[in-house]
């Protein structure tokens, strides 16, 4: 973002009031009181994609060096256990859409019935987001995997049904 001195040449009292002057007159515009509308696109920049994925293969690299402190039950609600539902396939969480995902957030794969397309169980991390899907580079390649557009390796990428998706992200209480 540019600093008041890139824009007005100087940052004095008299910088601040004109942009102030501006910030006003925006903000008496009609279109400024209508409520602000999300494009229903959102996804990390490729070299942000590019790092992330770079950092996945050094973590895959250095794996037994990685000194994990952890619990040795983790306990979780018995909702997240996997059933099929035979004869009436549907997903464990129907009540997933879009806006339950975040960019960044790592996310695994219980839809079994696509299993030509993107393996049971399969994880990996939201890089992006359409008004219907969720943008997802995986850990490991598979075979019907894409490069999502170019953004990351391919075999690794898809755009998969939030309704298919767990959120393994780890959520704290601030």
């Amino acid at each position: 973002m540019p600093e008041i001195r890139d824009i007005y040449g100087s940052s004095d009292a008299n910088a601040v009031g004109k942009l102030k002057e501006v910030t006003k007159w925006v903000e008496s515009l009609a279109i400024s009181s209508l409520p602000f509308v999300d494009i229903g696109f959102d996804i990390l920049d490729s070299q942000i994609i590019q790092r992330i994925n770079s950092q996945r293969q050094a973590i895959e690299t250095d794996y037994n060096n990685v000194n994990l402190q952890v619990r040795q039950t983790e306990f979780i609600p018995s909702k997240f256990l996997y059933a099929e539902r035979f004869p009436f396939w549907s997903s464990m969480f129907p009540e997933n859409d879009v806006s339950k995902f975040k960019v960044g957030d790592r996310v695994l794969n219980t839809c079994s019935i696509k299993r030509a397309y993107v393996p049971f169980g399969a994880r990996g991390t939201v890089v992006g987001k359409t008004e219907q899907k969720v943008v997802v580079m995986f850990d490991e390649q598979f075979l019907q995997g894409s490069d999502i557009n170019g953004q990351c390796e391919l075999y690794r990428g898809a755009f998969m049904e939030p309704i298919h998706l767990m959120n393994i992200t780890r959520k704290f209480d601030s």
